[in-house]
């Protein structure tokens, strides 16, 4: 029996090949998902950088929140292509870089999803995290505005701040 997984899309289609689109959602076979392109070694930054401001935007431990910006920062300066280092298992050889995190990239490169940052998403909009780009402004304050006031965005703290909803 083959599963479905699915991703986000923008079209709705369906063909015989086991393809569906549903209100935005991509489903698609599990043995079709062994054939999507993999990741890069800019875009598991990305998402390393993004897994980084989750945890620290939800209380998380600070030291495994810098350890995977520290693994994104250090990955994307490798000159070695990404395929190399996963098959020759050098992986651990970037500085910051160690068997947990070696393991989480590997999945990001293999799969293109990792289960915690799908459960972060889930909990934090990504309007959120643009607040962390804001100077002066602390991730437990971010936190507050979310959780107290509902504001989940730059453009909603500045509505608030014009409207005097933040004292």
């Amino acid at each position: 029996a083959i599963g479905w997984n699915f991703r986000a899309c923008w079209r709705v289609t369906s063909d015989a090949s086991g393809t569906r689109a549903l209100g935005g959602w991509l489903f698609m076979k599990k043995q079709q998902r062994r054939d999507m392109p993999r990741l890069n070694a800019a875009e598991i930054s990305k998402l390393l950088r993004e897994i980084s401001d989750r945890m620290t935007l939800s209380g998380g431990n600070p030291y495994r929140a810098k350890a995977y910006r520290r693994a994104a920062d250090n990955l994307a300066l490798s000159i070695m292509p990404l395929e190399r280092l996963i098959a020759e298992d050098r992986l651990t050889e970037i500085p910051g870089i160690g068997d947990a995190l070696a393991a989480v990239i590997t999945n990001l490169h293999k799969t293109g999803e990792h289960p915690s940052l799908e459960k972060m998403r889930a909990e934090t909009p990504e309007g959120v995290l643009e607040m962390l780009r804001l100077p002066g402004l602390r991730p437990d304050r971010i936190k507050k505005l979310y959780t107290d006031l509902r504001i989940a965005s730059v453009a909603e703290l500045e509505e608030a701040a014009r409207s005097d909803r933040l004292k």
